[in-house]
C-alpha cells in the first residue's frame, strides 16, 4: 500500500479534501492523532494538506490503508477511492478541470450564488457537503463565494460535475451550464465551421450534435 500511495500521490492531491471529514474519521479510527491533524491543518491550501495527509498515512501501519478507504467512503470521496482501487466513481476528468480553470474568470463573474438557491440545490443534489456549504457561505461577496465554489467543484467527481450543471439549470442559470457543455463538446467533437459562420448558427449545430450523442449513448438509436 505504501508504494501505491507514493505512485498515486500526485493524482490524489488534486482531489482529496482532508478538511471535509477525513481527519475526523481518521482520528475516530485511532489512526491519526492530534499532532497529525495539526500538521495537516498547518499547510497552505488543500493540495498541500492532502500531500501531508498522504505522507502521514504512508508512515502508519499497513492496516491504516483500509481504514482510510473507509473514511473516504464515509465522507463521500469515493472518487479518491477510485484513484487507489479502481472502485467507486471516477474523479473529474482533466478536460473538465481545464475548462473550469480557463473559464474561471467568466464563472466567478457570472454565476449568481449569493442571490439564488444554487448552493442549497447543490447540497440537496449531493454535489457538495454541508461543510462545503459552510465554506462558501462564509464569504462576504458573490465573487468570493464563486471562487470557493469553483475550488470545491474542481476536486469532485465526474457525476458531481454533471449534477452541478443540472443545478445551474434548476436555478435559472442554464446559460452557464450550456456554455460549459458547449466548450466541452467543442473540445471532444471539434466541429469546424466556415469563417464568418454566425455564433448562433454554430450553437445550433453544436446542440444538434449534443442531442445526437445523447441519443447514441442512451441506446435509443434505431437501426437505419
Amino acid at each position: 500500500h505504501y508504494q501505491l500511495l507514493v505512485i498515486r500521490k500526485k493524482e490524489i492531491c488534486k482531489f482529496l479534501d482532508p478538511l471535509n471529514g477525513i481527519l475526523d474519521e481518521m482520528v475516530s479510527f485511532n489512526v491519526f492523532g492530534d499532532r497529525d491533524c495539526s500538521k495537516v491543518r498547518a499547510q497552505r491550501g488543500l493540495d498541500e494538506m492532502a500531500r501531508e495527509t498522504i505522507d502521514i498515512l504512508s508512515r502508519k501501519a499497513d492496516s491504516a490503508f483500509d481504514l482510510f478507504i473507509t473514511a473516504l467512503h464515509n465522507t463521500d470521496q469515493q472518487h479518491v477511492t477510485y484513484i487507489l482501487t479502481g472502485e467507486g466513481e471516477p474523479p473529474l476528468s482533466e478536460l473538465r478541470r481545464t475548462i473550469l480553470r480557463r473559464e474561471r474568470k467568466y464563472l466567478v463573474e457570472h454565476i449568481d450564488t449569493a442571490n439564488s438557491l444554487l448552493v442549497d440545490t447543490m447540497v440537496s443534489s449531493d454535489v457538495i457537503s454541508s461543510a462545503d456549504k459552510e465554506l462558501i457561505a462564509a464569504e462576504t461577496s458573490n465573487y468570493r463565494m464563486n471562487r470557493v465554489l469553483l475550488d470545491v467543484i474542481i476536486r469532485k467527481s465526474q457525476s458531481s460535475y454533471d449534477k452541478f450543471l443540472q443545478c445551474l439549470k434548476d436555478v435559472s442559470q442554464g446559460h452557464i451550464a450550456v456554455r460549459l457543455e458547449g466548450i466541452e463538446l467543442r473540445a471532444t467533437v471539434d466541429p469546424h465551421f466556415r469563417p464568418g459562420t454566425p455564433e448562433a448558427q454554430q450553437n445550433k449545430v453544436i446542440e444538434l450534435v449534443r442531442d445526437r450523442i445523447r441519443t447514441l449513448v442512451s441506446g435509443r438509436e434505431q437501426e437505419v
